[in-house]
């Protein structure tokens, strides 16, 4: 399997728990969400906060949403500093 630096944006019950399964397998995540705090129990050595969903859209090519609403993901995707606005991302998934 080819190690990959992917992005996840929402770290809440679902989203914390799947980033760790992704750097369990070696990958290095970089990871967003409202509450900065959010990532202090992630693996730092395989994690990377960005300021917002543009900054993960500039470091990943596959980005990870797990978020609460319909409109929360539609911002966060397609807003102006959103996922789709990054200049490495090629496919976003939504897991909400």
């Amino acid at each position: 399997m080819q190690r990959q630096t992917l992005g996840f944006i929402g770290l809440g019950r679902m989203g914390a728990p799947m980033v760790r399964r992704l750097t369990e397998a070696g990958h290095h995540v970089v990871v967003h969400d409202t509450r900065p705090d959010a990532a202090r129990e992630l693996p730092a050595e395989h994690t990377t906060f960005a300021a917002s969903p543009k900054a993960v859209g500039d470091e990943a090519g596959i980005v990870f949403c797990s978020l609460p609403t319909p409109p929360i993901v539609k911002e966060v995707v397609l807003g102006a500093n959103g996922i789709a606005a990054g200049s490495k991302v090629k496919t976003i998934v939504d897991v909400s």
